[in-house]
Parts: C-alpha cells; sequence; structure tokens
C-alpha cells in the first residue's frame, strides 16, 4: 500500500516539473546563459524545504533514519537518472 503513495506522489511531481518546465540542466542553462535566476531558485527552495522537512519527520518519528552504503547500482542510477533528466 506504502508504495502505490510514492508512485503516485511520483508521477503528480512528474506531471508538475514537466508542466512549468522544471528541469536542472536547463535551470543551469538558462543560469549561464541567460542570467535567469528563477527556476535555480525554485530548485534551491524544494533542495531546503526537503531537507527541513525530512528532518522533521524523523525528529518526529515517522521516518526512519536510514543511511545505505553506496554501491555500484547507486552510481549507475544517478546516471541513468541524469541522462532521462536531460532527455
Amino acid at each position: 500500500m506504502r508504495i502505490w503513495a510514492f508512485i503516485i506522489v511520483g508521477i503528480m511531481c512528474g506531471m508538475l516539473f514537466a508542466r512549468y518546465q522544471l528541469c536542472f540542466s536547463t535551470a543551469v542553462r538558462s543560469l549561464i546563459s541567460f542570467r535567469r535566476k528563477d527556476k535555480i531558485f525554485i530548485f534551491l527552495v524544494l533542495v531546503i524545504a526537503s531537507a527541513v522537512l525530512f528532518n522533521f519527520f524523523i525528529g518526529i518519528g515517522l521516518l526512519k533514519e536510514t543511511v545505505k552504503a553506496l554501491m555500484p547500482m547507486t552510481f549507475f542510477g544517478g546516471i541513468l537518472f541524469g541522462i532521462g533528466m536531460v532527455l
């Protein structure tokens, strides 16, 4: 049941990112080429908000703090995610 919540939230976030053209590579390109700071600012706000919320949920006991070892599949997954974001 919990996996469906993650799938639904992931699809909703993906639809929002596609609708408002929030792509990290586009944000960096806009910052460097056109000196537009709006998209990179949105990403910074999202990163800070997610860090605060995750720490809050860990603090009140809704999430467990788990740190897993860096494995080769994690590295390849990050590479695949980065390529997918650009495409």
